[in-house]
C-alpha cells in the first residue's frame, strides 16, 4: 500500500501541471471554462481514483497491468496531451519568444515520465523515473517564473539569482551539520536521510517563507504600534520590489495592446503593493507630477500607492 500512495503522489504533477498550462493560455472565455472544468472536475476526479486506486493496491501492480490501472492512466495522460496539443495551436500568440518550445518539450518529457510509472514493468528504475520527473518540473516552473516575470513587466534574473543564492547557503548550512554527522557518527541510515532531506526542506523554505513570517511575527511583537509594523511593511516591500523592476522603458511609446496588458496586469496586484511597485507603470509622467504634489520620497512603495 505504502508503495501505491507513492506512486499515487508521483503522478500529481501531471494533474496539476495541466491546470498550470491551462493559464498559460491567453485570456478567453474559453481558458476560464477550462480552468473552471480543471478546478470543479479534473482535480478532485484524479485525485479521488488515485487515492481509491492506491488503497484497492492497483498502482502497486509488478504484473500485467489490470482495467483499472489503464483507465487510470488514461485519466492522467489525456488531459495532459490535451493541453500539450493547446500549447502548440496557441504557440504564435504566446510570449517571450522561445517560452513556448521550452514548455511544449518539458510537457512532453513529463507525459513520457508519467508513462512509465504507469507500466509496471520495471523498464527502468523508478529512482531514474522520479528524477527525470524533478528535473521537468524545475524546468516548467523557471518557465512559469518566466512567463509570469514578462506578463507582469518585470525583470527576473536579479530576484531568481538572489533567492538561488540565499536558499544554496541555507540548504547548506542546515544540511551540512546533519551530512557531518551521518559521515563522522552515525553513517547512513534510512532516519537520518529522511532528518538530512527534511532539515535541507525546511532550511528552504523558512527563507522562501521569510516575509509572510516576518509580517506574523510583526502583527505580535508590535501588535498595539499598527503604524510600526505599517512602516516595516513599506520598507520589505521596497526592498523586495527593487530586483524585480525592470530598465527605465518610454510607456508612451508602447504598443496599445502591450500598455493594456500591463495596465490589466497592475489591476489584478491591487492591494499588493510589493507587487505594484516592480511594475513598469510606476514610471507614469503622471507618478511624478502626483509625487511632487504631495512632496513624498521617490521610493518605489510610493510610487505604487500613488498607482
Amino acid at each position: 500500500m505504502l508503495r501505491g500512495f507513492a506512486t499515487a503522489l508521483a503522478f500529481l504533477p501531471a494533474i496539476c501541471w495541466v491546470g498550470a498550462a491551462i493559464r498559460l493560455l491567453p485570456e478567453s472565455p474559453r481558458r476560464d471554462l477550462l480552468d473552471a472544468g480543471w478546478q470543479l472536475g479534473l482535480l478532485p476526479a484524479s485525485i479521488a481514483a488515485l487515492l481509491a486506486a492506491a488503497l484497492t493496491g492497483v498502482l502497486a501492480s509488478t504484473v500485467a497491468p489490470p482495467p483499472a490501472y489503464l483507465a487510470l492512466g488514461a485519466l492522467v495522460l489525456t488531459p495532459l496531451i490535451g493541453c500539450l496539443l493547446l500549447l502548440v495551436q496557441k504557440r504564435k500568440t504566446l510570449r517571450p519568444a522561445g517560452f513556448i518550445s521550452i514548455v511544449v518539450v518539458m510537457t512532453i518529457f513529463l507525459g513520457l515520465g508519467t508513462a512509465l510509472l504507469l507500466t509496471p514493468f520495471g523498464w527502468l528504475p523508478r529512482t531514474f523515473i522520479l528524477f527525470s520527473i524533478g528535473f521537468d518540473l524545475t524546468l516548467l516552473g523557471v518557465a512559469v517564473a518566466v512567463w509570469d516575470a514578462f506578463d507582469a513587466g518585470e525583470t527576473l534574473r536579479r530576484d531568481m539569482l538572489r533567492s538561488l543564492i540565499a536558499a544554496a547557503a541555507a540548504a547548506f548550512l542546515f544540511g551540512g551539520l546533519v551530512g557531518l554527522t551521518i559521515v563522522f557518527g552515525t553513517g547512513i541510515s534510512a532516519p537520518m536521510t529522511l532528518l538530512l532531506l527534511t532539515t535541507i526542506a525546511a532550511a528552504i523554505s523558512v527563507h522562501l517563507l521569510s516575509e509572510p513570517a516576518q509580517q506574523f511575527v510583526d502583527r505580535i511583537a508590535f501588535m498595539r504600534e499598527p503604524q510600526l509594523q505599517a512602516a516595516r511593511a513599506a520598507l520589505r516591500a521596497n526592498a523586495a520590489a527593487l530586483p524585480r523592476m525592470a530598465a527605465a522603458q518610454d510607456l508612451l511609446e508602447l504598443d496599445p495592446a502591450e500598455f493594456t496588458r500591463l495596465t490589466r496586469r497592475a489591476l489584478s496586484h491591487y492591494g499588493d503593493l510589493a507587487r505594484l511597485a516592480a511594475s513598469p507603470l510606476i514610471a507614469l509622467p503622471q507618478i511624478n507630477a502626483r509625487l511632487q504634489a504631495r512632496g513624498a520620497a521617490d521610493q518605489p512603495i510610493e510610487r505604487a500607492v500613488e498607482l
